[in-house]
């Protein structure tokens, strides 16, 4: 079924560099949009951390020929979404209109991307919103956590710093600073535009090329690989809950690395598949030591972390941790045959359910196109899964995991009892 349905898929380059890839199906009249921008918060100036957001989330402030408001009822008008997503190192604007309105949408979108005006009232509004949802999230003992792991591992790289910023430095970030960024870093022959639905194929791909044939690329700085270490970084935040939140991972691994499928098969078994998963069995069901605990690998272009999680009571947080740590080190040590097979059947027989709708398409090709995985890779995941054996798990889980440890630590205790955790062994 999917090999069938990637054969419609067509990729196309404009003289400047930009990408589109265009997979037609006429089921229902609705087309799903993605256009992706490599200028997430790692091209953040040092003093200006949020620059990147911001600048993001102002071009639907205001365009060339249209206020915020106006833009937003023409969206509304024409039955159509619109929403960004910034990441650490992409944006991403999507949007799903009806078929009729694809010209309309598509040119739109084009002026988000080619002519945002960034007015300086929309600017301090939108300072104040990014300031509320900075506190959101330190007021969320998870999001805490998770943003204090990031800065621990990552340190003085740009992959360290929280997507949206601080609120000092946000502050002094001025209109000039959004210009700066913008013309620095929007640039054709670092996007991609997608899109799935039902669409004339020659029509849109004439409009692409009016619409965006003329922006204009130059050259732009890459960002440094991070660097691995070897020792236990400690944090410790101290907040009055009646729970501990506990996050113990690494460095992980790219995306674009032959052992990250391996990886990632590992952890399924580890910690990634929910409940049947060894840390989730033998933390939370068999000790009842744990309210959640999993563990995730994410994926980048960059090394993206693997993490560990566990959120437990304040008196269990010494033996929590002690069994997380004990479970990564016996994932270290053997795999077995019959968890690898578990984990290929479930990735096997969820893959076709992954890629049913139009939404699930439209990010799969983006995926596509971040990591260069080819119009095959769909054809190629079942293979793919059915290669990966034992011994390649077992290796490449030795590999990540054997990199230098972040534990972080959210709840009522100090930097001196966590580090008692620490020293204790069975």
């Amino acid at each position: 079924m999917i090999a069938i349905l990637l054969i419609s898929v067509i990729h196309g380059e404009l003289e400047n560099g930009l990408d589109y890839y265009l997979w037609p199906e006429h089921k229902i009249p609705m087309v799903e949009i993605r256009f992706i921008i490599e200028s997430g918060s790692i091209y953040d100036p040092d003093s200006l951390w949020g620059l990147a957001y911001l600048t993001h989330r102002m071009l639907e402030r205001g365009v060339e020929g249209y206020s915020y408001l106006e833009l937003r009822n023409e969206v509304e008008r024409l039955g159509a979404r619109l929403s960004f997503r910034t990441g650490r190192e992409y944006l991403l604007i999507q949007s799903r209109c009806l078929s009729r309105n694809l010209d309309k949408m598509l040119k739109l979108i084009a002026l988000l991307i080619l002519k945002p005006t960034f007015p300086e009232s929309e600017l301090e509004k939108l300072k104040t919103e990014v300031y509320g949802q900075i506190k959101s999230q330190d007021d969320d003992p998870f999001m805490l956590g998770f943003n204090q792991f990031y800065r621990t591992l990552y340190q003085s790289h740009p992959l360290g710093h929280r997507v949206q910023g601080e609120e000092e430095t946000i502050q002094p970030i001025q209109r000039q600073d959004l210009l700066s960024h913008y013309n620095e870093n929007y640039l054709p022959d670092r996007s991609a535009l997608v899109m799935v639905g039902d669409f004339d194929t020659t029509a849109v791909k004439s409009a692409i090329d009016i619409l965006f044939g003329n922006w204009l690329s130059k050259e732009r700085k890459n960002i440094e690989k991070t660097k691995t270490f070897d020792s236990l970084r400690l944090a410790v935040v101290y907040r009055d809950l009646s729970q501990v939140y506990i996050f113990y991972g690494n460095q992980g691994i790219s995306r674009l690395d032959s052992r990250f499928f391996p990886t990632r098969i590992g952890n399924f078994i580890l910690g990634g598949s929910g409940l049947t998963s060894r840390i989730a069995t033998r933390i939370r069901e068999e000790a009842g030591l744990a309210y959640i605990a999993s563990s995730w690998v994410r994926s980048g272009i960059y090394d993206h972390p693997f993490i560990a999680m566990v959120q437990t009571k304040v008196d269990s947080g010494v033996a929590a941790f002690r069994r997380l740590k004990e479970e990564i080190e016996c994932a270290m040590a053997g795999i077995s045959t019959e968890e690898i097979e578990r984990a290929r059947s479930y990735y096997l027989g969820h893959l076709p359910l992954t890629y049913d709708t139009y939404r699930e398409r439209a990010d799969i090709l983006v995926a596509i196109h971040r990591f260069d995985l080819g119009l095959d890779y769909l054809d190629r995941v079942p293979d793919m899964v059915r290669s990966v054996g034992k011994k390649e798990v077992e290796s490449a889980l030795r590999d990540v995991l054997a990199q230098g440890f972040v534990l972080v630590v959210v709840g009522p205790v100090t930097e001196e009892e966590v580090r008692y955790w620490i020293s204790q062994r069975r």
